[in-house]
This record gives C-alpha cells, structure tokens and sequence, in this order.
C-alpha cells in the first residue's frame, strides 16, 4: 500500500497535478478535499449541525464511498469528538440489508474526524415527500417495513437512533 501510496504521488506531481493538501480544520473541509491520502471527496451530501456528508471515492480501492466529517475540530471539542467515536461504533453493530455500513473511522493529523460509510444511491424520504402531495398506502409500507426492519435490528444492538426522520 506504501508503494501505491507513493506511486500515486509521483503520478499526480508528473501529471501536474499539485499534491493533495490535507486540511487544518473542518471548515477547509470541502470537495476536492483528500482526507488521510485516500479519501478524495468529490461531491456535497448534505449536513446538520454534528456533521457533513460527501460523496467520495477511496483513493486506493477505487471505490465511492460517502464520508461524514465532524464539524467541529477533534482537537477544540473532545466530547464531540467521543459521541463521533461512538456513533461510527454503534453503528458497525447494526447489521441488517436496510442500515447502512460503516467502513471506517479515522482522525487526521490536523485533527478532522471523519466517519467512512458505503455510499447509497437514490433519495430521501424527504425529497419524496416534497415531490407528492400524497403517498399510497403501498408505498408507505414499502418505506415503513423496512425502516422497521433496521432500526428492530438497532435495537437488538443496543443503538437507539435518536434522529430518525424524512432526510435521514
């Protein structure tokens, strides 16, 4: 991997390609971004007020993947810092076909923390209700059936969501 590493560099510096810069904080967090010299991300999710999710790409393995990175430095606010930590580890206990998978968990030099997880396609339940005035009776138990499937296999876990709503 040191070699890839390596070889990647060089092949970006003959490309002309300046060399990914890692940021100092998480407001320098944008797309473009390389975090930990193998996440690259390209493009803005969406975010809250505890984080901010890109579509991105494992540099390495070439494969898309969606990065949420805390707002708030590592380093200035260590009990977020700890709440981070521990969604990214409550979250690799739920298994079920309907939650999604946390890849990874990492803090950089500077001190960002972000949070790996596959990348999904498709859209929220929010934008679905903001596109429909009315939604059937099927459909909602298209959608209600397997969110109740997940978060039971939540439970049984021992996470509790404590956020479940339209956008998420």
């Amino acid at each position: 991997l040191l070699l890839a590493r390596s070889f990647l560099r060089r092949f970006a510096a003959q490309a002309g390609a300046p060399p990914p810069v890692e940021p100092q904080n998480p407001a320098q967090v944008m797309p473009g971004t390389v975090l930990a010299g193998r996440y690259r991300l390209d493009t803005l999710i969406g975010g809250g007020s505890f984080g901010t999710v890109f579509g991105a790409r494992h540099l390495e393995l070439e494969r898309e993947v969606a990065v949420k990175v805390l707002v708030t430095s590592a380093g200035t606010d260590p009990e977020a810092l700890a709440r981070f930590r521990r969604e990214g580890a409550s979250a690799c206990r739920v298994k079920h076909p309907n939650a999604v998978a946390v890849l990874d968990f990492g803090v950089t030099r500077a001190g960002v923390a972000y949070l790996v997880m596959e990348l999904l396609q498709g859209h929220s339940l929010e934008k679905e209700l903001d596109e429909k005035t009315r939604l059937s009776p099927r459909r909602c138990t298209e959608i209600v059936v397997p969110v109740c499937g997940a978060l039971a296999a939540a439970h049984s876990a021992g996470v509790v969501h404590r956020d479940v709503k339209p956008s998420n």
